[in-house]
């Protein structure tokens, strides 16, 4: 079910991107010892990691991808506000 969540989430995304006009590098993002975020995107020389969480829990791969990418920010998603993120309410309003 994770992965089909983080699918999910993703596909959410590059539409929200898609039909908002944000033009933004897709990236996945893995550390040698396993630590990751779902989805990060890159746009004007900045970074926004995402890590999607189905269940509660903090994201392993924040602190470091907040260190290797100096101002970037990491946003952790979950079920109940998935759709702030991919822009609905924006569209709805």
């Amino acid at each position: 079910m994770g992965a089909l969540w983080e699918n999910v989430c993703v596909v959410e995304r590059l539409k929200h991107n898609h039909y908002t006009g944000r033009m933004v590098n897709p990236w996945c993002w893995r550390t040698y010892d396993q630590k990751e975020l779902d989805f990060v995107e890159e746009s004007g020389g900045g970074f926004a990691g995402f890590e999607f969480k189905r269940s509660g829990g903090p994201a392993r791969g924040a602190k470091p991808f907040k260190a290797s990418y100096l101002d970037s920010s990491v946003e952790v998603i979950h079920p109940g506000d998935v759709w702030d993120h991919a822009g609905v309410r924006e569209w709805n309003t």
